[in-house]
């Protein structure tokens, strides 16, 4: 009865499920603070992986980021891409602060930095989307040390 139509509480709930993948993030991020952009960024895919799998919330919102109802695809990609813009928003917002506080040197803009990681991350959760973790942890190994070398010139420091 609060509800038009099954899709207006399939956005709802979407949009619900969108704001507590967004606060795990920044839940991620908070407690990870002290540690270095590295640490972080690469944690923070290793983290997103973990939730996959624990959390159904986290589950439905990485499903529908890369297979929407197609009946409601107008709908939902727009709420994906304001996720994903918001996102990549924070990171962006991220580098600068590293970049600002001389903790960080990167070869490239700090929004070309935060687009790639995104793209490596739809990666490896796709991966996960199929159903392969062990394909999904290769290819994180395989892809953080060209990423990482990729920014900043330096050889990847975590194991």
């Amino acid at each position: 009865a609060h509800f038009q139509n099954k899709a207006d509480l399939f956005l709802c709930v979407l949009r619900r499920a969108s704001r507590v993948q967004q606060h795990s993030i920044q839940r991620y991020m908070l407690t990870n603070h002290e540690q270095s952009l590295e640490y972080k960024l690469h944690g923070l895919l290793e983290h997103m992986r973990e939730l996959y799998h624990t959390d159904d919330t986290i589950k439905f919102v990485m499903r529908m980021s890369f297979f929407p109802p197609k009946e409601l695809e107008e709908e939902v990609m727009p709420r994906i891409y304001d996720m994903l813009d918001g996102f990549e928003h924070q990171l962006v917002r991220l580098f600068e602060h590293e970049l600002e506080a001389k903790k960080l040197v990167i070869s490239v803009p700090a929004l070309q930095a935060a687009r790639a990681y995104i793209t490596c991350a739809d990666g490896i959760l796709l991966e996960i989307l199929y159903g392969q973790a062990q394909r999904s942890v290769q290819r994180l190994h395989a892809t953080w040390p060209i990423y990482w070398n990729g920014i900043t010139g330096k050889e990847q420091h975590l194991s």
